[in-house]
């Protein structure tokens, strides 16, 4: 069973408007509009041509903003659904310490829910699931290095080639570092290698 939470118009998001195309989701919508209070799309993959639906495929679409409760802070006569939702619509907000302190006033999280908590604690995997996520978490950490230290280049290139242009332009060291945001030793630096006059 795949789940999808959904909390935002995909088209909105990139910044497309009607005018420019039509809105795909507004449309769908419109040709199959949920009844009121229903906040739950259950799909089932089907063959076109047999018409055979694979009964183990499924998706639950999820529309936050159709639920209307309000899902945070927890609230003790939260039924399970109120308690899923809220975990999945605020899930940044719910550490440890949250929890303890919801227990403190009385508000206790279900057993079902702390009993999938628990599975998500790395201390209870096996040695081949941590050395894997291990693993992914070093990929992604050391991609992220190598993004950031790429933005910082591209940064610093576009910033040498405005002060080439400007001290090309015969600007004033002032004024390139006042526009710039560069150190004097830097910008002269640059003029050096370059071996611009000024």
């Amino acid at each position: 069973i795949a789940l999808q939470i959904l909390d935002y118009d995909s088209n909105k998001l990139r910044g497309i408007t009607h005018e420019k195309v039509q809105d795909l989701l507004q449309m769908r919508s419109k040709k199959n509009p949920l009844p009121k209070g229903q906040y739950l799309k259950h799909y089932i993959m089907q063959d076109q041509v047999s018409k055979q639906a694979l009964s183990h495929l499924h998706m639950i679409q999820v529309e936050l903003p159709r639920y209307k409760r309000s899902l945070f802070p927890p609230q003790a006569d939260f039924s399970i659904t109120d308690w899923w939702l809220s975990i999945l619509r605020f899930s940044s907000k719910y550490s440890a310490k949250f929890l303890e302190e919801q227990e403190s006033r009385g508000i206790v999280v279900p057993d079902a829910i702390l009993k999938a908590f628990s599975r998500l604690s790395y201390k209870k995997w096996n040695d081949r699931m941590q050395k894997e996520y291990k693993f992914e978490l070093d990929y992604v950490n050391n991609k992220k290095e190598e993004v950031q230290q790429a933005e910082k280049d591209a940064i610093w290139r576009t910033k040498k080639e405005i002060v080439l242009s400007l001290l090309e332009s015969k600007v004033s060291l002032e004024d390139i570092c006042k526009h710039t945001k560069l150190p004097r030793k830097v910008v002269k630096k640059i003029r050096y290698q370059q071996k611009i006059a000024i």
